[in-house]
């Protein structure tokens, strides 16, 4: 995922929105699965992306992917003050 690298500076997290695919194939217990992701759309926070999976002979698996970058302080904050109430 460096592509949320250029985007995302290190005071800000994202986290998964949205996910959208279908699984094609099985890969067997000790194959390696290799994953492709191709940023698609930056909306504002949001960032969408194009994702592909293949083992060591087919694809396995393929869809789109929305995460949301956030700010990690603001978040933590109201995190903290909610489980005060």
């Amino acid at each position: 995922m460096r592509d949320i690298e250029v985007i995302c500076p290190r005071r800000q997290a994202e986290f998964l929105k949205f996910r959208n695919g279908s699984e094609r194939a099985l890969a067997p217990l000790g194959h390696e699965v290799h994953a492709e992701t191709e940023v698609v759309k930056v909306l504002g926070k949001r960032i969408e992306f194009k994702v592909s999976a293949h083992d060591e002979t087919e694809e396995i698996g393929r869809g789109t992917h929305r995460r949301m970058v956030i700010d990690l302080a603001s978040f933590n904050e109201r995190l903290a003050r909610k489980s005060r109430e």
